[in-house]
């Protein structure tokens, strides 16, 4: 062997015997290529004890071409940090947009401060004009919009007007025209779906469900303390019913938002849904509560990341067996850990404020003002381009933080950087459940999930 070679740190390791006391395998998983393999125990113990010598060349070539071993100068982390910061580098154009600072629901975890409040023209006409110059200075090929809130819903003409002309822009600087919204879906009728789906290209929807009946109208109740569960499902049931819903391709993703008040009664909502066979119109997704400022709800009721892990993987497991399919049980490599990290990426709230992330509206953000780009009302001189969380990845290099030395660094990116800059410790839940996740996709792509749910 010319060429010296030494073990990724990029890995994770799960013995099969576990499962099957007969299997005498190994599974490994690199978070930079992304891929999970099967090694015998001796090859195992080879890698680990630096023996790679003894490894027959056909195994050692299925290791290298899987990022399992690398060669031996390459500094990883400097690689993969440098990869991320290409892709932040992009040249397409992406934005956060809100059509109004309004919202009907009163979420006991939310840290908004919601305004009956929606954006003016001079903001609407100013966002128009920092679009067409984005786009003129960008070298990609896409506008890519996600309309965001309080809720969007809240203004559905100026949600229309902004679309309408942001499509219009696109189309003259010959970029093609993508859109997402998060929304409570209470005012998402069928006819406004069909309307946002066909004529004003939103083809992704994100859903916020947090359990059942009871338990999501304790915590996603209106301002005025009214349920809201009931709406949103008959809009749900609706909609997916429609005969043209099953071309769209997967267009609704149920978010549900889990803390150790509503853990229990997250298997009813997938009950329901499994009932209503949504197992191939909706994508069902879990998540940790999460602060914004103060969040005395979710200091109150906040589940340890190894206990929020314990409860993903079993949900995970529960809506398999009720027919709901995840892409991967695997996370994939991450290049760009979420807008903050891009140059091009912009919140934009309705009073034009501009910044790099969609947590800061609407919330007196202590890190406001070292985040802040700027008011899109003014000339671009007086931008700020180098906000704080831009910097994230070179923190990651200088700082050795955490993140320095995961071994799933690859997978998250270091996940939010806003929360590390709170003082919380924001790591995805498959860091604490990546091994029964290996499981899970090894079960998924040989086809053997009836043996771990019988």
């Amino acid at each position: 062997m010319s060429t010296k070679y030494k073990l990724s740190k990029f890995l994770e390791f799960n013995d099969l015997k576990q499962f099957d006391e007969e299997r005498d395998e190994i599974l490994v998983f690199s978070s930079v290529s992304n891929s999970l393999i099967q090694i015998d125990k001796s090859t195992y113990v080879s890698l680990i004890d630096g023996r790679l010598e003894e490894i027959p060349q056909k195994d050692f070539e299925l290791l290298i071409g899987n990022n399992i071993v690398v060669k031996e100068g390459i500094d990883e982390i400097k690689t993969i940090i440098e990869e991320n910061k290409d892709h932040a580098s992009g040249n397409n154009v992406s934005l956060v947009l809100h059509s109004s600072a309004n919202c009907q629901f009163g979420c006991s975890y939310c840290g908004q401060a919601h305004v009956k409040k929606n954006i003016s023209s001079t903001i609407k006409d100013k966002i128009y004009d920092y679009t067409d110059s984005q786009l003129k200075k960008s070298t990609g090929d896409l506008l890519y919009v996600m309309w965001h809130g309080a809720e969007p819903l809240m203004s559905l003409a100026n949600l229309r007007e902004m679309s309408q002309n942001l499509i219009r822009i696109a189309a003259v600087n010959n970029v093609d025209y993508k859109a997402k919204i998060i929304t409570n879906a209470l005012s998402l009728k069928p006819a406004i779906f069909e309307e946002l789906y066909n004529e004003l290209k939103i083809t992704e929807y994100q859903i916020t469900i947090d359990g059942n009946k009871d338990y999501h109208d304790s915590r996603r109740m209106t301002k005025d303390n009214k349920p809201t569960f009931d709406i949103i499902m008959k809009n749900i049931i609706e909609i997916t019913s429609n005969p043209l819903y099953d071309t769209y391709n997967y267009p609704i993703e149920i978010r549900i938002n889990i803390d150790s008040s509503n853990a229990d009664g997250i298997y009813g909502l997938i009950d329901l849904f499994s009932d209503l066979n949504l197992q191939d119109k909706i994508f069902i997704s879990f998540y940790p509560v999460v602060n914004y400022t103060d969040n005395k709800f979710k200091n109150e009721n906040d589940l340890t990341l190894e206990s929020y892990a314990q409860i993903d993987v079993e949900l995970l497991l529960y809506s398999i067996k009720k027919g709901f399919r995840q892409y991967s049980y695997l996370p994939g490599r991450t290049f760009q850990t979420c807008m903050a990290v891009n140059k091009n990426a912009t919140m934009i709230d309705i009073y034009g404020n501009m910044y790099p992330c969609y947590s800061f509206p609407y919330t007196k953000h202590e890190l406001e003002s070292v985040n802040k780009i700027g008011n899109v009302i003014f000339d671009d001189i007086t931008y700020n381009n180098t906000p704080v969380l831009r910097n994230w990845y070179n923190e990651i290099l200088e700082t050795k933080n955490q993140c320095y030395d995961c071994s799933l660094l690859p997978s998250c990116g270091g996940s939010c950087p806003i929360k590390w800059h709170e003082g919380e410790t924001p790591c995805p839940s498959f860091r604490f459940n990546i091994k029964e996740r290996m499981l899970l996709e090894y079960l998924n792509v040989n086809n053997n999930f009836a043996e771990l749910l019988n």
